[in-house]
């Protein structure tokens, strides 16, 4: 006979992953989500078209780079939420949202691949 996982609820606190210090709430993870998306938005629209020399290079790759870490706790909490308890509904709510959003963002982003590919190749390396 094979045996099932108890659900998390069953499951004694101490035995379950501490999920608060990435986000205290579901409220905190939910603002965050937000927050990256409005910051995904704000980035497209400040950088795209924008890439033409050296210092705008380091300008959008900086800023790239804080909006790709900002993403790792959110995605971590989404991911972790879900693979406690693949039957809890919000947790497949949430890594679902988390997807979307997620989708959404490396569609706005993408641009900078492609923008530093048509830069001179004497640009990029003043730019290192």
């Amino acid at each position: 006979m094979v045996k099932s996982l108890p659900p998390r609820s069953e499951v004694p606190k101490e035995d379950t992953w501490d999920l608060e210090p990435l986000f205290a709430s579901s409220e905190a993870f939910d603002k965050a989500l937000e927050d990256i998306e409005e910051k995904a938005a704000s980035f497209h629209q400040q950088f795209k078209g924008n890439i033409r020399d050296a210092e705008s290079v380091i300008e959008t790759l900086k800023a790239y780079s804080a909006l790709y870490e900002q993403m790792v706790p959110v995605s971590t909490y989404a991911s972790l939420s879900l693979s406690t308890d693949q039957t809890n509904d919000e947790a497949q709510m949430r890594s679902s949202r988390f997807g979307s959003v997620s989708a959404k963002i490396g569609s706005q982003l993408s641009f900078v691949t492609s923008e530093l590919l048509e830069l001179p190749e004497e640009t990029l390396k003043a730019a290192s």
